[in-house]
């Protein structure tokens, strides 16, 4: 079984890894603006992905980050109720990735809307439903829920393939990376690292969130009944990962193959599954 390679960020102003949730919300935010660039993190400590928080919330750490955490130093390697009906909405693995506009996801808290932003991130919207396609959102849990922060997943019980598949970054203006509550980004770990780990942000006013290349927004939650569900989702969790919280170990859960790991945090959040879905502009 292979060690886990996450996508959370530490005080670093993307989103890799997220530092305890005991900080006051400003020191957090203070926090963000003087986060490491990768390749500072991988001389201290070679801790791999790291992908940063927003001002007053600390950051997101990738899986390569807690690698590098665990004394490895290996190298990185490679609905909403409210909201219009679909036209078509296809079983998982029927669609044209390129025609789908939005993602609708059934979570044990509620159903999530999310319209995809192609324009903004191609490359990033196609893994994502490759990802959806594929099934790969079935029981994935949203192991760290950091309020006012973000929530993150993506981390799957046992290897999963994907963990390894990195994608390129999009490039888009900077003006197209803004994140606010209910943007969906990867988490990463430098330059082209985005795999399968994904975050929500729930944060209004993220600071330097985004901004890093592999943050770029690939999604927008939609609807108000879809943002009450993230409203769920982040009373749900158990806060940071160790050593910042008290939440999961994400290596933990991919070492796990039987899945009693993830027991012993009954309030924790899960996906269900999701599906492409077109809707009329």
């Amino acid at each position: 079984m292979k060690g886990a390679k996450s996508l959370f960020s530490f005080p670093h102003s993307s989103v890799s890894t997220t530092i305890g949730t005991s900080e006051p919300a400003t020191k957090l935010m203070q926090d963000a603006q003087h986060i490491k660039p990768e390749s500072a993190f991988m001389e201290e400590g070679k801790r791999g992905n790291v992908m940063k928080r927003p001002q007053g919330q600390g950051k997101v750490m990738s899986r390569l980050q807690l690698r590098g955490l665990r004394g490895k130093g290996k190298a990185q390697k490679e609905t909403d109720a409210s909201a219009p009906s679909p036209s078509k909405t296809t079983a998982t693995g029927s669609h044209d990735q390129d025609k789908s506009t939005h993602v609708r996801c059934e979570t044990t808290k509620g159903t999530i809307l999310v319209k995809l932003l192609r324009h903004i991130s191609p490359l990033g919207v196609r893994r994502y439903t490759e990802l959806v396609e594929s099934g790969f959102f079935q029981n994935i849990a949203f192991f760290r829920v950091v309020p006012k922060f973000l929530t993150q997943f993506g981390r799957s019980v046992g290897h999963n393939k994907y963990d390894e598949m990195r994608i390129k970054d999009d490039h888009p203006p900077q003006s197209e990376r803004k994140v606010t509550r209910g943007t969906l980004c990867y988490a990463g770990a430098g330059g082209d690292s985005r795999t399968n780990q994904l975050f929500f942000a729930f944060c209004k006013d993220c600071g330097g969130l985004g901004k890093a290349p592999w943050e770029t927004p690939v999604g927008q939650i939609e609807g108000a009944e879809s943002m009450k569900v993230l409203a769920a989702i982040e009373q749900s969790g158990y806060g940071d990962m160790p050593p910042w919280g008290k939440g999961p170990a994400p290596d933990r859960i991919e070492s796990d193959s039987l899945g009693t790991y993830l027991k012993e945090f009954p309030k924790l959040a899960y996906y269900k599954g999701c599906e492409l879905v077109s809707l009329p502009p």
